[in-house]
């Protein structure tokens, strides 16, 4: 499993798309959509943790199904990618490279929260 750490961790098209469907401005859907994103993965990230050191690839399936599907709403692409591919090992019953692909869905999560904090963000229109 690879990450490309050096893709913007928010996909800026779907930020635009967001912020003309809600009619926010980054700010609004900065503390609206995603806060809600971060306190999902916040709560949901430890369940997905402890399914996995229980073995248990349903839950596994489960956890990572829901956080993929917040990722992808919030526009975090990387992040939905990862949970994907856990969703994925999880459905196989196979979950012999999830540690790793966990432990990069952390590290993408905090690059998420570190890149709304940035000077970069919010992004630039094209």
């Amino acid at each position: 499993m690879t990450n490309d750490t050096n893709a913007p961790p928010l996909d800026a098209a779907r930020f635009f798309e967001l912020k003309e469907t809600l009619d926010m401005d980054a700010e609004g859907v900065k503390s609206f959509v995603f806060q809600r994103f971060i306190n999902t993965v916040t709560e949901v990230l430890p369940l997905l943790g402890a399914a996995l050191s229980a073995g248990d690839a349903v839950g596994v399936r489960q956890k990572a199904h829901q956080l993929k599907g917040s990722a992808l709403n919030a526009g975090a692409s990387g992040l939905s990618e990862i949970f994907l591919e856990l969703e994925e090992m999880g459905k196989r019953g196979d979950l012999t490279k999830a540690q790793p692909a966990l432990d990069i869905a952390e590290s993408e999560f905090g690059r998420f929260k570190d890149y709304l904090s940035s000077v970069e963000f919010p992004p630039k229109e094209a």
